[in-house]
């Protein structure tokens, strides 16, 4: 019974052995991977190469005007300011002009504001209405107005002068003519009673035909009383008025 358990302990014995240097054997084998691996270079990988970023743009304002536009807390958020300028004034009427005079001096030009004014003399550098007169010749005339320069003929002006008295003379001979007097000879006309209005005056010579004009007269060129017709004319030392014979050249 000893023996057999002697032989018992010693298998046990030699398995233990043989276990243990099984177990030392794979330690150190393990150790030797550990110690290789340990010291074993890696070769490191070459980094990824990264791609360029675009540039970046500069700032500019108006790409943020959407947003002042809608900002809702201010007053002021619309950019588009409309400015209310007034308009220019318009250009008055151009003077009236009756004639130009050069007795080798300065030169001078009959010059009235209206139609109705009184004529009279202007040399460069005098003031009529608005208008300033810059310079005179015998085919053109310049004012200055505002700042600015007028250039005319005085061939244009001579046209508006008859244009415009045209036009105020039609309306007031259709009224004399549609309103003759009661009882009057033929050939007669009758005018408005106004102050100013005053028809023909005295003979300009005993038993002449031709008549004088009354002071003040503002009769229009044209109107016929009488028989008698009233003509004005402008002359360079101012104007000239005359009532003479319907049918006269």
């Amino acid at each position: 019974m000893r023996r057999r358990l002697a032989i018992v302990n010693l298998v046990l014995a030699v398995a233990v052995a043989g276990l243990g240097w099984q177990f030392r054997r794979n330690w150190r084998a393990s150790e030797a991977r550990r110690q290789q691996a340990i010291q074993q270079k890696v070769k490191p990988a070459p980094a990824p190469v990264a791609p360029l970023l675009p540039p970046v743009a500069g700032v500019n304002s108006a790409q943020y005007a959407g947003v002042a536009q809608k900002m809702l807390f201010s007053r002021d958020r619309n950019p588009n300011v409309v400015l209310d300028v007034a308009p220019p004034p318009p250009m008055p009427a151009l003077p009236f002009s009756h004639g130009f005079v050069d007795f080798g001096g300065d030169p001078t030009v009959l010059l009235s504001e209206k139609p109705a004014s009184s004529t009279k003399a202007y040399r460069p550098g005098d003031e009529i209405g608005d208008f300033k007169l810059v310079s005179v010749n015998r085919e053109e005339i310049v004012l200055e107005w505002d700042g600015k320069q007028v250039r005319r003929t005085l061939a244009e002006i001579a046209a508006r002068n008859a244009r415009v008295e045209r036009q105020v003379e039609a309306p007031q001979q259709a009224a004399a003519a549609a309103a003759p007097q009661p009882d009057a000879p033929a050939g007669t006309t009758k005018i408005s009673s106004g102050d100013n209005q005053l028809g023909p005056g005295k003979e300009m010579a005993p038993g002449s035909e031709f008549h004088m004009c009354q002071p003040g007269d503002t009769t229009p060129a044209g109107t016929v009383v009488n028989g008698l017709r009233l003509v004005k004319n402008a002359t360079p030392f101012g104007g000239f008025c005359r009532w003479e014979p319907v049918g006269k050249p």
